[in-house]
Order: C-alpha cells, then structure tokens, then sequence
C-alpha cells in the first residue's frame, strides 16, 4: 500500500463534481454518488486543484500556498487530512502515477 501522503490523487471524474458558491461558500454535488457537500473556501480551493492537477499532498500543500497567503500557514499534514477527507467523501480517487 502506498503512503497516503505520498499517493498521487486527483478530482473524481470530469463532469462528476457539480459547483456552486455563494459567499464564501462552497457546494459541490458528486453526480456519481448523489451526495452533496458543503465546502469552506480552503476546501474548494483544494479541491479544484485537484480537478486541475493531480497531485499528492505535499504538492497540494505547495500548491495552495502559492495560491492563497491563509493557506501558506498549512503544511503537508494538514493536506494529508484533507486529503482523507476527500476520499471518505468520494470526492478524490488515487491517480497512477
């Protein structure tokens, strides 16, 4: 099994994940599963990163900190929870790398 910091995971599939966003807010309904979610602004950003760019979570930590100066404070941990998160969620799937 690979560590899951060190697996690479990206967005489910393309069209799976419906947004909205209202003040700040974020909802994003999974088609696949039926399920919707209510996200923080660091969440999506998160997530729509990995929409983008399939990545593990020290990049993803990279990632949002190039992007947003509140997430400069989060580090590889914090994304790998998120990370896990996600997956619980079925919002992510590994990605071969």
């Amino acid at each position: 099994m690979i560590e899951i910091s060190r697996q690479t995971w990206k967005a489910c599939a393309s069209g799976t994940l419906l947004w909205e966003q209202w003040n700040g807010d974020y909802i994003v309904y999974n088609s696949h599963s039926g399920e919707t979610h209510f996200l923080n602004e660091l969440a999506a950003m998160a997530l729509k990163s990995l929409e983008e760019v399939p990545c593990n979570a020290e990049q993803l930590a990279k990632t949002m900190a190039m992007r947003d100066s509140i997430a400069a404070d989060l580090d590889t941990p914090d994304m790998q929870r998120l990370i896990e998160e996600f997956d619980s969620l079925g919002l992510i799937e590994p990605h071969p790398s």
